[in-house]
């Protein structure tokens, strides 16, 4: 009989895999949005993203949508009202959508940002998973090193999808990579990440595995 723990890990992955498939995009490289609030395809022209094609409103329900139901939904963070480009790093949000049996109380404190991650882990580190013994569903910090303005306790907030002998694939948010669309945009992204390489490029830091006490009570 399988434990709660790995039923509550392939339910994140399959949340993270949900959220790819539907096509979830950061507008912060495929649109802009003018002060009369009307929506433009970006475009880089000379290395700045610039004003594109007008697209009529009706053609982009929900455009911040998702990123606040990551935010509210995930973080239970409800004071948060409105989402716009650059205003929130929320791949720690992301994660906490996917997550969001783990107790609301946790998320709040725990699971917007590396450091508030890597915190809890001093705490209670039953969360903390060795990089050798990583598994699909978990939690997997990635940075930069400190020389090239990385974090001590990481940069970057994925979800592992799956393991091989050099790194790890994963399912993130605000990210840049593959997208669902067959094209390199920011948002919900598939992305490979070493477990080594250049310190100025993100490679596998920590990495996180909730436990049977951390998931609310009525699951248990």
């Amino acid at each position: 009989m399988r434990d709660l723990v790995s039923e509550m890990r392939d339910l994140a992955l399959l949340r993270a895999q949900e959220e790819w498939d539907r096509g979830v995009r950061d507008p912060i490289s495929s649109v802009m949005i003018d002060r009369d609030g009307k929506i433009f395809e970006a475009q880089k022209v000379d290395g700045e993203w610039a004003r594109g094609a007008f697209i009529e409103q009706e053609k982009e329900p929900g455009l911040y949508s998702r990123v606040l139901d990551y935010i509210h939904e995930g973080l239970s963070w409800d004071w948060i009202k409105l989402y716009r480009n650059h205003s929130f790093q929320w791949c720690g949000a992301f994660a906490s959508f996917v997550y969001r049996e783990v107790k609301e109380e946790l998320r709040k404190r725990n699971m917007s940002s590396t450091y508030r991650l890597r915190r809890w882990a001093k705490e209670d580190n039953s969360i903390f998973v060795p990089l050798d013994e990583i598994l699909p569903g978990d939690i997997v910090v990635v940075g930069k090193g400190l020389r090239f303005g990385g974090k001590s306790y990481g940069d970057h907030i994925t979800i592992c999808e799956s393991v091989s002998e050099d790194g790890i694939y994963t399912i993130e948010g605000n990210a840049f990579g593959d997208h669902q669309s067959g094209k390199r945009r920011e948002g919900v992204i598939r992305n490979f990440r070493p477990f080594k390489g250049p310190s100025d490029k993100y490679t596998v830091r920590f990495a996180y595995r909730m436990q049977e006490q951390h998931f609310d009570e009525e699951l248990l």
